[in-house]
């Protein structure tokens, strides 16, 4: 079986199988694929629909699994979509070869290497569990960075989930990874425990606007120079978020070891997070590009100003680590 990570929409992937989430409603891809087929139906946690495919859509047949409400839907239930994705396409009845999947997380908050991980975790572990006729599967992804990220990020935990490079096929946006046949007793607790250790993980809470323009900076700034000193990133999308938001945020931020805020839109809602951060003693770090004017509020406290992401990364990557070292990032 070959993993590939590819720069391309969903609904694009000529493969015999997609597999995606009803959340109790549908998200981006999964919502886009829905409304592509026609398909309105509920789906109720652990149930599953398998529906012939039509229209747009390149695929022969799609799957939707329901994952419950998506505030759980975090790294432990994403590695359990994985085994059930691999799982459901071997009881098909016509077979499967060619299985597609997009990641699941990033778009609503949670860290991009754990969410990414904790799905592939799921799926080499199924695979290996009994033998069966798939050949490929294909991790589809819109953003060419964020297939660069993912392809860096497959390749760096190959030895991990007992992967191996392959040599067969290659591009610039194609990651292709073959399991190893022996995998050895810890290689085997690390994918099994996976997604259990993402939740136990060390996090901070990122506190920004939840816009395609700042990306770079949760992605590659923020992400990378957590993970340099072993922390994890997760933010908060409201508009996907059902519920008392106020009461979700305060949980988010009470469990985190500290907050990195991003200035740069004067967004009320960061605002209101710093706030919330500072009356409970929370460590905070303020970041902002240079040309941006900061309010009054926050203009008198140390702030990261940053040229580029580059420069982004590399003065927040020193910051945390300066922080940590003096014992500052702890949960309380």
């Amino acid at each position: 079986m070959e993993i590939a990570v590819s720069n391309i929409n969903i609904l694009h992937v000529p493969a015999d199988l997609i597999v995606l989430k009803y959340a109790d409603q549908f998200y981006g891809a999964d919502k886009a694929v829905a409304n592509a087929i026609g398909f309105t139906s509920s789906i109720s946690m652990g149930d599953s629909v398998f529906c012939e495919a039509r229209g747009v859509v390149a695929a022969r047949t799609v799957l939707f699994i329901g994952v419950g409400p998506l505030r759980d839907f975090r790294y432990e239930r994403i590695q359990d979509f994985g085994s059930k994705a691999i799982k459901l396409a071997r009881q098909h009845r016509s077979g499967v070869r060619d299985l597609a999947l997009t990641i699941h997380g990033p778009g609503y908050g949670l860290d991009t290497e754990q969410s990414f991980l904790s799905m592939v975790a799921g799926i080499v572990a199924e695979w290996r569990h009994s033998e069966q006729t798939l050949h490929r599967i294909t991790i589809a992804e819109r953003s060419e960075k964020r297939c660069d990220l993912l392809n860096a990020i497959l390749h760096e935990h190959l030895r991990e989930f007992g992967l191996q490079q392959s040599d067969q096929r290659a591009t610039a946006n194609v990651a292709i990874a073959t399991p190893s046949v022996s995998p050895t007793t810890e290689t085997k607790s690390n994918i099994v425990q996976f997604g259990i250790r993402a939740e136990e993980k060390p996090r901070l809470f990122v506190a920004m606007p939840f816009a395609d323009d700042f990306i770079d900076e949760f992605e590659i700034g923020f992400n990378e120079a957590a993970k340099a000193s072993a922390f994890i990133c997760e933010r908060l999308d409201l508009e996907a978020f059902t519920g008392d938001i106020v009461a979700e945020i305060r949980r988010r931020i009470l469990g985190s070891h500290g907050v990195i805020a991003l200035l740069n839109s004067h967004n009320p809602n960061v605002f209101l997070e710093i706030g919330f951060a500072w009356a409970h003693c929370k460590p905070t770090i303020l970041v902002a590009k240079e040309d941006v004017k900061l309010p009054f509020d926050v203009s008198a406290h140390r702030c990261i100003r940053y040229k580029n992401i580059a420069q982004l990364r590399e003065l927040l990557t020193n910051e945390i680590a300066r922080l940590k070292a003096q014992g500052v990032l702890a949960r309380a």
